[in-house]
């Protein structure tokens, strides 16, 4: 996988499997599967043979994500764009230009809201550098491309140290007595 290394996702279907963005943040960017080594208890000890490249993706970035139309979306850095892959084919089949939305330069994550979170099913934009989050109103045609109509600034949420990665906390976690999300910083080197 040609560095700089993008975002990695592990399919519910696919536990054998890591995929991840390689070559990120460039024009010749591309999403990569590697077969995963895991031992009795499931945890994952390492990787086996080589990285395959299984689709391309310019200008991955900090977000890539399984979407609600059985495609894989990404935020593309510094395009200011969005993506999605058809896996099955390895193919885009989807670009959306986010400047004309309103989304500050450059889209760097994109994620949906998981089940059992305020918003479930809710598309969520970020921006690195400034560190603004968005609320993406968008539709599913019977293909799974994704439309976005819109998006709006979510109040209150700017990270200025630059979003870079998110994750929902799974509900029951230790530690997190209500539905929260763990956000990793680029700049200010924090989650």
């Amino acid at each position: 996988v040609p560095p700089q290394y993008g975002a990695l996702f592990i399919l519910a279907w696919d536990p054998g499997n890591l995929y991840i963005g390689g070559g990120a943040n460039g024009s010749l960017g591309a999403l990569y599967r590697i077969a995963l080594v895991r031992d009795g208890d499931d945890d994952i000890t390492g990787f086996t043979g080589n990285a395959v490249r299984v689709a391309d993706a310019p200008f991955n970035d900090g977000g890539i994500t399984l979407d609600p139309g059985g495609h894989i979306s990404y935020a593309q850095w510094p395009s200011n764009g969005y993506g999605q892959i058809d896996l099955a084919t390895g193919t885009i089949v989807n670009q959306i230009d986010l400047n004309p939305l309103g989304v500050a330069a450059s889209s760097a994550m994109v994620a949906f809201i998981p089940a059992g979170f305020p918003g479930a099913g809710g598309m969520r934009i970020a921006s690195w550098s400034g560190g603004e989050f968005y609320e993406a109103d968008y539709s599913v045609d019977p293909g799974g491309i994704i439309g976005i109509s819109s998006v709006t600034p979510v109040p209150g949420s700017t990270l200025p140290g630059g979003p870079e990665g998110w994750a929902y906390v799974p509900s029951g976690s230790p530690e997190f007595s209500a539905p929260r999300m763990m956000v990793s910083e680029f700049r200010n080197a924090n989650v």
